[in-house]
């Protein structure tokens, strides 16, 4: 299974956040869908002000990362996405799974 990449140029930031956007508890995603291109996208974020010890900034990524690349949806939509993180509680893996799941069926 190939890993979604992550965005990198000003340009993609600049459309994403232009694009269309869902939320949920703790999470908001911004999203464009681009058929054209090779691969899907996203970024994760994580405010300082929200969550700020880095160590739990951290583990928040690492596991909205795994979900990412775990979900199967993603790559057959070819999705650019960039999640941010919105609540000031660190949530359970299962809780982010639920939501990213919710979130991506929605689009």
């Amino acid at each position: 299974m190939k890993r979604c990449q992550t965005i990198r140029k000003k340009e993609d930031l600049k459309t994403l956040f232009g694009g269309s956007r869902l939320q949920s508890k703790h999470l908001r995603i911004y999203y464009t869908l681009d058929k054209t291109q090779e691969q899907e996208w996203f970024f994760v974020s994580i405010p300082k002000k929200k969550i700020p010890k880095a160590y739990e900034r951290n583990l928040l990524k690492r596991r909205i990362r795994s979900i990412m690349n775990s979900q199967q949806e993603i790559t057959a939509k070819k999705i650019k996405m960039g999640i941010v993180y919105k609540s000031s509680s660190i949530a359970s893996y299962v809780d982010l799974t639920m939501q990213i799941q919710t979130l991506i069926e929605k689009i």
